[in-house]
């Protein structure tokens, strides 16, 4: 095989690479990175079954989020609910700041770990999230709203 057809088939081979290499950019964050994190294993309403591991989820999410693998979020840019915090008041209150604080550039984070329902009694049939004090019927008295 000549030099020439040797430099032309490695060529060939390595070009397309370079290519690629041009094209790929490193992630680059822009903007913050905020959380609202929400963990309901009790509820106030007995007749809501009670969940045993919730709140430890989302606290785990939260110190899991405050890590270097979690990408070092400051405790300012995180709102953790669990249990007795996580009424709908205190929800709406952490979902408003997350949609104040957040611009284009931000990333912004919800979680949530608790019980979930379909309200059936209306045509709407919206989807809850139960908050802790959530009644066992009509969410629209205590459950935050998916259409959110």
């Amino acid at each position: 095989m000549t030099v020439f057809k040797s430099f032309l088939i490695l060529t060939c081979l390595l070009f397309p690479a370079f290519l690629l290499q041009g094209q790929i950019r490193p992630m680059v964050k822009k903007g913050q990175t905020r959380a609202v994190i929400v963990g309901v294993s009790e509820y106030q309403d007995t007749r809501i079954p009670r969940l045993q591991f919730s709140h430890e989820d989302a606290s785990l999410f939260a110190s899991w989020l405050q890590s270097p693998a979690g990408g070092n979020l400051s405790p300012e840019n995180i709102r953790l609910l669990t249990n007795t915090q996580a009424t709908y008041g205190q929800m709406v209150s952490a979902y408003t700041w997350l949609l104040e604080q957040s611009s284009a550039d931000d990333l912004a984070i919800i979680y949530f770990s608790g019980h979930g329902d379909m309200e059936n009694q209306t045509i709407m049939n919206h989807g809850f999230l139960l908050a802790y004090d959530a009644p066992a019927s009509n969410y629209m008295a205590g459950g935050f709203p998916i259409y959110y």
